[in-house]
């Protein structure tokens, strides 16, 4: 091929069922195949090398960093496209990677990386967000060779110090296909207790690396120890914010910030999610994650500001209207741009009784997502302010099956709204002991309670 000289740089063990498909997605895009294998014993190397690939014997060492390193060092190429066994490029993206490196202009090349849900999925399918987890992040997988590229940290490496040195970044449209997060598949390698392991032998000899902690605490909330986690936000948090009062550059803080605020939440804590939020806010910049989280705090919290709430319900209006929203270099929250986005602003309307913005909001949720409960909750909880009680009653009946408090809820309401007091009662004591999924519907219900009991009619 003509033109700069593209190598591929990757590091694998045991990956004999995924390896050929990867360097297969590659064939015809790049000039050389590097392969850095750390001890496979099921025929890795030979099946590298059958492709045409140089293999580098490097034994594992509990490092990510220097096994990429050692795969970088046999590279000759101009440029390195960074892949890993269980990734391919997408089709298609081999023209829009061989044009970035011609046209030149910048180091390092963003490309988006699409994690699939199924295993089977093919790649028009997790390209369209059928069946991918989440939503894509742009990672730094084009990288113009120099002297001084080299991958930093034993765990979540990352070439972070060499982009910091003044080095220009530029998003790429060449996707990546990555179905190593598919959660049986994740499971079977255990990468979890890999992570853990490792991730905390790292920040025992590390200890104020934030990056490196957050990563530590969801690795503990995936696993179920929620209190390691919060202890390892929390003293992420501390590290950061200490980063921040220093000299730049500073560590990346959306991870941080944006699972610290999470836990906070699930822990019904609002406000101190939001005290979060608003302290970050000049840190981590207008991404969509951040007025997601936001308006989530502020549905919670009883006495949340109106002009607040209608400051964040526009942000989230923006990012649902964008459409060419860029892809991200932090990872966004599932639905930050699309179902999730129009879910809590259609509990904002609710908590403002507009309840044909709600309604509209939650109908745009579904689109994204037809079985989306609270979008489903929700949208019967606009119907009936809207005055659709009657219809109402007949669609959340199927919901009733469930352990939650809110349908029965919007159930009593809408019988209240038709004048049947005595209905409205039952339907409401259903409510007692169960879980709510909204706080703003629990006040709803304590507030037609005591309406009920001033005048059971």
């Amino acid at each position: 091929m003509s033109g700069p000289r593209l190598s591929l740089c990757l590091i694998a063990k045991d990956e004999a069922r995924f390896l050929p498909d990867c360097l297969a997605s590659v064939k015809g895009v790049v000039d050389e195949l590097v392969v850095a294998d750390t001890g496979s014993v099921d025929g890795t190397p030979e099946l590298a090398r059958s492709a045409g690939a140089r293999v580098v014997s490097h034994p594992w060492q509990e490092d990510f960093a220097a096994a990429r390193n050692a795969a970088l060092a046999a590279c000759t190429g101009d440029w390195v496209l960074v892949l890993d066994a269980d990734e391919r490029l997408a089709p298609g993206a081999g023209p829009i990677l061989r044009d970035a490196i011609a046209a030149g202009g910048f180091h390092c090349g963003l490309l988006p990386l699409h994690d699939a849900s199924r295993l089977d999925a093919r790649p028009d399918e997790i390209l369209s967000g059928a069946a991918r987890r989440g939503e894509p992040s742009a990672l730094p997988r084009l990288l113009l060779r120099d002297p001084e590229l080299a991958w930093r940290g034993s765990i979540h490496e990352s070439v972070g110090d060499w982009l910091s040195q003044g080095r220009s970044t530029r998003f790429v449209p060449a996707p990546i296909l990555h179905l190593g997060a598919v959660p049986e598949l994740r499971a079977a390698r255990e990468k979890d207790q890999r992570n853990l392991r490792m991730l905390a032998r790292y920040c025992a000899e590390v200890p104020n690396d934030p990056v490196r902690r957050t990563y530590l605490g969801r690795e503990r909330h995936r696993v179920g120890d929620r209190a390691g986690a919060r202890a390892d936000l929390q003293q992420a948090w501390a590290d950061l914010r200490a980063a921040w009062a220093g000299p730049s550059p500073w560590p990346d803080g959306h991870s941080t910030v944006n699972v610290l605020a999470f836990i906070l939440l699930e822990d019904g804590q609002p406000a101190d999610a939001l005290a979060v939020l608003d302290q970050a806010a000049p840190h981590v910049g207008d991404h969509p994650n951040h007025p997601l989280l936001v308006g989530a705090a502020l549905d919670l919290l009883s006495d949340a500001p109106a002009a607040r709430i209608d400051a964040v319900m526009a942000r989230l209006q923006a990012n649902l209207d964008r459409k060419d929203h860029p892809t991200r270099s932090a990872e966004l929250n599932p639905g930050a741009t699309s179902w999730a986005a129009a879910t809590v602003l259609g509990q904002l309307a609710l908590k403002q009784q507009a309840w044909a913005r709600a309604h509209q909001a939650f109908a745009r949720a579904l689109a994204d997502r037809p079985n989306h409960q609270p979008a489903l909750l929700g949208q019967l909880e606009a119907q009936v302010g809207l005055g659709q009680g009657a219809a109402t009653l007949a669609a959340v009946e199927p919901l009733l099956a469930g352990t939650d408090a809110d349908p029965w809820m919007i159930a009593a309401w809408a019988a209240f709204t038709l004048g049947d007091r005595r209905t409205a009662a039952t339907l409401l004591g259903q409510t007692r002991g169960r879980p709510w999924q909204s706080g703003s519907r629990a006040s709803r219900a304590r507030a037609l309670s005591r309406q009920l009991s001033r005048d059971p009619g």
